[in-house]
């Protein structure tokens, strides 16, 4: 039987959380209407956004940064999680001073994201979300970990050119730890494509 899947959201922006929030319970609710979702093997998703304290304002946006306190409040969030599923829906770049650093193209600062995903590979599944372009080729020489370059959503699929098939296949990952396979994953396209 598909189980409850929570999703925590570590994400330095408010809006950003809320285009999540839209994205993926649209996605849920287009997954049901195509008679996809038990093929997903998922009943249900929520979502929990894990605020960061460090409030800035920088042209006129609001970010709420990170610091190290975020890893003992989501050790807290997971031991408290009883029945379902937990995974973490991760930002790549959460503190002040890396946004400022890859706002040079120095991406060789990005820690925080990194300490996160190593502390908690083990006790859950993650899965990264970024607006970092080159990302792709960025992937191991911030986290190096094979594989993490498939394993990122770009954040424009989840906002501005919302796409059911990369969100599904974020939450297939972060419900069964495995890759969506490439039969399912057609049948949504063409589910999605036929829209």
């Amino acid at each position: 039987m598909a189980e409850q899947l929570k999703i925590l959201v570590v994400e330095d922006e408010e809006k950003n959380v809320r285009a999540v929030e839209q994205a993926f319970k649209y996605t849920v609710d287009k997954l049901k209407e195509w008679d996809l979702l038990d093929k997903m093997k998922l009943q249900n998703i929520s979502l929990e956004w894990i605020r960061g304290t460090d409030k800035v304002t920088k042209r006129g946006k609001e970010y709420l940064f990170y610091t190290d306190q975020v890893l003992d409040e989501l050790d807290k969030k997971i031991a408290k999680k009883t029945g379902g599923r937990i995974g973490i829906l991760l930002d790549v770049v959460l503190t002040r001073e890396e946004q400022e650093k890859c706002n040079v193209n120095d991406f060789s600062r990005i820690e925080l994201s990194r300490k996160i995903y190593d502390r908690f590979e083990r006790k859950c599944k993650l899965y990264l979300i970024t607006g970092l372009r080159s990302f792709g080729t960025l992937a191991w020489g911030i986290f190096e970990r094979e594989g993490l370059k498939n394993r990122y959503i770009p954040r424009e699929l989840v906002g501005d050119y919302m796409s059911c098939m990369a969100i599904s296949q974020v939450l297939y990952w972060l419900n069964n730890g495995e890759e969506i396979s490439k039969e399912l994953l057609r049948k949504i396209e063409e589910k999605e494509l036929a829209e």
